[in-house]
């Protein structure tokens, strides 16, 4: 998304890695960066299924401002935002480093469903978590992942 596109303007400036955080999937397997939504508001977090980016939707403002005054809550939304920018910045992978970028192929993995998290309702059995473990591998091999999910 171009940076000069706020979905969650409100943010306070002190989180407001929350939106980048809310819009990749990497929060769906680091019990870590979850907790940093929960900790926001632990109601909320649960009326909105445990999906950050509908709980940030639904917020109100004085939630956000108290968490970006809080050092507590701060220590913890800067070890995390570290931690995601150091796993989800610039890629080499490393489990297939010995190829060249010329010899390096694409490849293309449809699937009809992604099993990420619960949170996450596009998936209907054993298939769509056997798609989602081939994201999260792809994401732990530093590999770039492209999902696109079709809603009615």
């Amino acid at each position: 998304m171009p940076k000069n596109i706020r979905l969650f303007p409100y943010l306070p400036e002190h989180i407001a890695g929350l939106e980048d955080l809310a819009e990749n999937l990497w929060w769906s397997w680091q019990p870590a960066a979850r907790m940093l939504f929960k900790r926001l508001n632990r109601p909320a977090w649960k009326d909105s299924g445990h999906n950050p980016d509908k709980m940030l939707r639904g917020l109100p403002i004085r939630y956000l401002e108290h968490a970006a005054s809080d050092p507590d809550y701060l220590r913890h939304y800067d070890l995390i935002m570290w931690r995601f920018q150091q796993e989800t910045g610039p890629v080499s992978c490393q489990g297939l480093g010995i190829m060249s970028d010329a010899s390096r192929q694409s490849i293309a993995y449809f699937s009809a469903e992604y099993g990420l998290h619960h949170s996450l309702p596009f998936y209907a059995g054993g298939l769509g978590f056997l798609a989602g473990d081939h994201l999260k591998e792809c994401s732990d091999l530093d590999e770039i992942v492209l999902l696109t999910v079709l809603h009615k």
